[in-house]
């Protein structure tokens, strides 16, 4: 519900005016999913994106880039709720890529978090990564705090994470780990990357004993699962991951049989890395949410946009 009164009135009736998310990163693969979910369910949406957006289809948009400093330039006093997705691509492994993930994924998080509390916005929703805690074996839990970072990136997102648990008593936060979100558009992220490299009849190399574990999610599964932690006032850290479980071999097997084509997968020997599945039973219980699209059925999905972006890309009509 939104936290001020309402200055409309019709025939003597109030109206109730619509709560106010503020979704950073909107522009990006997860908000652009993210934002027509959040209208249909009664929500406006402020967005921001890394370049100038016109309002459209409710949304209205303000540049802004978390590594550059500041806050979204909006009405603090009008928010209800902030989604912070935002967070600079990863653009090498070199170490001038650190403070880059600093500003943009720590620092930038304190500021927001800062803004909100002082301007009591009721809810703050941060959207962290399941590579903050990577368990040798078997799922990680929403219970863990046991953080195991091995890259830039999930070292922000882990200082980011501590950062909001610190604020709980402030306003009400809700951490959300993501694992592994897939679907058209998604060309940036793992699973897709790998569905193409199959479709390309590129060579994949996984780690002895099948790989790394993970649970992929569905692209609207995982907008789903954030919309209803923006309405909820349930608390701590939440899972979204998909309802398939499997190792990372298994996947491209199963990616090639899909796409009719065969794979050429090479092991090496090297101790598998740390898994990448996370167990959701607090997001259902607490949350509600259902991921609702198996992974079979999500893969057979990409395909046509996967044989589209082939055709152009050889130059066929």
């Amino acid at each position: 519900m939104p936290r001020r009164n309402s200055k409309l009135q019709l025939e003597g009736l109030s109206q109730e005016p619509k709560p106010v998310c503020l979704v950073t990163g909107g522009g990006g693969f997860i908000g652009s999913a993210l934002l027509p979910i959040l209208c249909a369910s009664g929500w406006d949406a402020i967005a921001t994106s890394r370049t100038p957006k016109r309002k459209r289809n409710g949304v209205r948009w303000k540049t802004w880039r978390a590594e550059d400093g500041g806050v979204p330039a909006c009405d603090w006093d009008k928010l209800d709720c902030v989604i912070h997705l935002a967070n600079p691509r990863v653009q090498s492994r070199d170490i001038s890529e650190l403070p880059r993930q600093i500003e943009g994924g720590l620092l930038a998080t304190s500021r927001l978090l800062e803004k909100a509390a002082r301007h009591k916005v009721r809810r703050f929703v941060f959207v962290s990564t399941g590579d903050v805690v990577s368990p040798t074996d078997g799922m990680a839990q929403e219970t863990d705090n046991n953080y195991s970072a091995t890259s830039f990136y999930s070292a922000a997102k882990a200082s980011a994470e501590l950062l909001t648990r610190s604020c709980a008593g402030l306003l009400s936060t809700a951490i959300v780990r993501v694992y592994h979100p897939f679907g058209p558009g998604g060309d940036d992220f793992l699973i897709n990357r790998l569905f193409s490299a199959v479709a390309a009849g590129r060579e994949i190399t996984t780690e002895r004993g099948g790989g790394i574990l993970i649970n992929p999610i569905w692209i609207d599964d995982l907008a789903r699962g954030l919309a209803l932690a923006a309405s909820s006032t349930a608390t701590g850290v939440f899972h979204l991951a998909g309802p398939d479980k499997l190792r990372l071999a298994d996947f491209v097997s199963l990616a090639g049989r899909l796409l009719g084509k065969a794979v050429t997968l090479h092991t090496n020997q090297a101790q598998p890395s740390l898994n990448h599945a996370g167990d959701c039973r607090r997001a259902r219980r607490l949350l509600g949410w259902r991921p609702e699209m198996r992974l079979a059925a999500g893969l057979r999905k990409m395909i046509p946009s996967l044989e589209q972006s082939s055709a152009a890309s050889s130059g066929q009509p």
